[in-house]
């Protein structure tokens, strides 16, 4: 549940039950708004500047 006074989700009372690639399953013991919040990237941009053509 969310902590808004914190300015975070609390931990209590859910645990995670089952993660996959794709999935992630959790069980918790009372009703609330729930979130799964991730940090999903690839790859740094790079400055076109720090680009060079390699010669043929």
């Amino acid at each position: 549940y969310s902590q808004s006074m914190m300015g975070h989700w609390s931990l209590d009372g859910c645990a995670r039950t089952r993660v996959n690639a794709t999935h992630t399953s959790c069980s918790c013991n009372h009703l609330t708004h729930f979130a799964i919040l991730i940090l999903n990237y690839c790859c740094p941009l790079l400055d076109p500047s720090q680009i060079t053509m390699a010669p043929k």
